[in-house]
């Protein structure tokens, strides 16, 4: 006691801001920050969990089409006659489609018949011995008549395989008919990623982190990162997203006595036990915490998402490291200036002193008085301080979170928008996207598939960040949909309503919840025949413009992602040379000028009549009303996102 009352006056208030100071800095931030690891941890759990049961889906969806594809080749009469000639000229015509394929055929003794890659050494070395084919479950399976896909190892190779495999049957046979021999599709399993698109889905799905994190190999010692995996029963893993790993490490991993020993048993063990589909757990695996994101299918699958503590955490942690850092300055900076100019400061200690803890609880709208007096210019410092802390505070948190997701966000989805329409001499296409906010919800498509092209435009309710996530899962979806509908049955008509139809039932019942919906145009139109085959499901009616008559297009149904039942209808119509087709989205009859009056359905008429369809072009067309729609906006704001697509059909010759 005798020895504070010695110090002097300056030191005595220099300490008392300190102690006052620190103890609620450092807890009012320990606090936030455990606020702050507990969101970040609902957050990662949520987003991980969609993420794999998107993985899954996909999965399913991948494996599902393989076998249908097999299963229709082995009704070939090319196939099931058994004719090495036939079957190899079969095959190579298939290989069109099933590029990442080696397609095979096997009679009833397992003995090779035919394949695609028959003059390539490298894809014969691995075949096993007869004797050893009849003894493979993929080869057992489909010689009971069931169709299935399996993960598989041979002693000749290096590599592991994902095989597909169906029966053959005789010719006109019932699907109870003893088979004749087996078709099957073996892929290596560094191709599997790229084949079924789940290598793509982890580096763009909401785990941002993929794109920038180190991948985890616990066999390597690497702990620090993300994984993300396939875990087969009783214990065989396909990792997804490692291109650069060896085969020889992808055949041990598919070996369930080598995953055993392995350091990523604990990850695997945790996968198979019977739970709950959808769940989360911690692991601690050498001393390291993992969090674990774990999506069961029964009975033989699960996805699963693994990362470390300090990876899932870092960007928060850096967030406060920084923070703590500032207040440290702060705090020392206030330090010197009470301690130089603190001589006569003994009546008004308590009341800085009480300013400054408010300020270290985060109450930084507290004012002291302005004085003229050597006290005034303290507290007019200390006004300062605060003032300077509440800017620093909001633009940290606003610009370094919300800015740098908002730029990453806009990325991502003009990478979505293709650069090249697929223009073609019978056909010509024109498109523009202007988005209301930083990012938007609308986007358009072209995909050109043999003698048909496809062509959409969308719109997701509402706007923001919200709706371009929705909008990211539904155009993927859709866009994957329609290519392998089209590639399974060859049918424009077909194809389009049942990719529309597979992608109203994925997001009515996974998205549901969320009460979003999309519309949506989907056309394809075929050259050769001149046919436009469309659904028009909740979308703005688009237009069709011939020679001077302009006539709207028929619905084919409600809004995507509402109902999983709902049904679409596609209609059909011929487009004459010199037609030219406007799409668009809500965002142009329904943008405003300052005064509130929207532009109008009649008034995009009116343009369309302002020439003869022949004498557009589909560029033309298209700057010509988005310029008008600009124009009439002027200075106001903008209410809804712009998207429009005009397609023109040339003159033949």
């Amino acid at each position: 006691m005798q020895r504070w009352k010695r110090q002097r006056l300056r030191q005595k208030l220099t300490l008392g801001v300190w102690l006052s100071i620190i103890p609620f800095t450092i807890a009012g931030s320990s606090l936030a920050l455990w606020n702050a690891h507990n969101m970040v941890t609902r957050q990662w759990e949520r987003r991980s969990l969609k993420d794999l049961e998107l993985i899954n889906g996909i999965t399913t969806t991948w494996d599902k089409s393989t076998l249908d594809f097999l299963s229709y080749l082995a009704d070939q009469d090319e196939i099931n006659s058994l004719n090495p000639r036939a079957i190899s000229r079969e095959l190579r015509n298939s290989q069109k489609n099933s590029k990442y394929y080696n397609l095979l055929v096997f009679n009833t003794q397992g003995q090779l018949i035919a394949n695609t890659r028959a003059n390539q050494v490298g894809d014969q070395a691995h075949l096993p011995t007869p004797e050893v084919i009849r003894k493979e479950a993929w080869f057992q399976s489909a010689m009971t008549g069931v169709s299935k896909s399996w993960l598989t190892l041979y002693d000749t190779s290096d590599q592991a395989f994902a095989v597909s495999a169906v029966p053959i049957r005789p010719p006109n046979a019932d699907r109870q008919s003893r088979p004749i021999g087996v078709l099957a599709a073996q892929i290596r399993l560094s191709r599997l990623d790229a084949s079924s698109g789940i290598g793509s889905v982890f580096s763009a799905t909401g785990n941002a982190q993929s794109n920038t994190d180190a991948l985890i190999d616990l066999d390597q010692g690497l702990h620090k990162g993300i994984a993300a995996m396939l875990i087969l029963a009783p214990g065989g893993v396909h990792f997804i997203g490692h291109p650069a790993m060896p085969e020889h490490y992808r055949k041990r991993m598919i070996d369930t006595e080598q995953t055993r020993q392995s350091r990523w048993w604990p990850v695997i063990e945790a996968a198979l036990k019977p739970g709950a589909t959808r769940e989360t757990r911690v692991l601690n695996i050498d001393g390291t915490d993992f969090v674990l994101a774990i999506r069961r299918d029964p009975p033989a699958r699960s996805a699963a998402l693994l990362i470390d503590q300090d990876t899932k955490f870092r960007n928060v942690n850096t967030l406060f490291g920084w923070f703590w850092l500032v207040n440290l300055i702060a705090l020392g900076l206030s330090s010197i200036a009470i301690h130089r100019i603190s001589g006569a400061l003994s009546q008004p200690v308590d009341q800085a002193g009480e300013a400054l803890a408010a300020i270290s609880q985060g109450n930084f709208d507290m004012k002291l008085p302005e004085e003229s007096s050597d006290v005034g210019r303290l507290f007019n410092y200390i006004n300062q301080a605060s003032d300077q802390l509440k800017h620093y505070l909001q633009e940290s948190t606003h610009h370094a979170i919300t800015e740098a997701q908002l730029d990453q966000a806009r990325r991502i989805q003009d990478d979505f928008l293709i650069k090249d329409l697929p223009n073609r001499r019978e056909i010509s296409l024109a498109a523009s996207f202007d988005p209301a906010y930083e990012i938007g919800a609308d986007w358009y498509d072209a995909i050109d598939l043999d003698d048909t092209v496809f062509f959409v435009v969308a719109d997701v309710c509402d706007k923001g960040i919200p709706s371009a996530l929705y909008m990211s899962v539904f155009r993927s979806l859709l866009r994957h949909n329609i290519i392998n509908e089209f590639n399974d049955n060859n049918d424009p008509s077909t194809s389009i309503l049942n990719a529309l139809s597979g992608v109203n039932q994925y997001m009515a019942k996974t998205h549901g919840m969320t009460a979003m919906f999309a519309t949506v145009f989907v056309g394809a139109y075929t050259v050769g025949t001149r046919q436009l085959s469309y659904i028009v499901a909740g979308h703005e009616a688009p237009l069709l413009l011939h020679n001077h008559q302009t006539e709207a297009l028929s619905l084919g149904g409600p809004a995507v992602g509402l109902f999983h039942d709902c049904v679409f209808k596609a209609h059909h119509c011929r487009l004459e040379p010199g037609s030219i087709l406007l799409a668009y989205s809500d965002g142009l009859p329904d943008a405003r000028n300052p005064e509130g009056t929207a532009f109008g359905s009649e008034r995009i008429r009116v343009i369309l009549s302002e020439r003869s369809s022949k004498d557009w072009t589909a560029s033309e067309l298209l700057q010509r009303l988005r310029q008008a729609a600009l124009d009439h906006m002027d200075a106001g704001d903008q209410f809804d996102d712009l998207t429009l697509m005009t397609v023109k059909i040339e003159s033949s010759g």
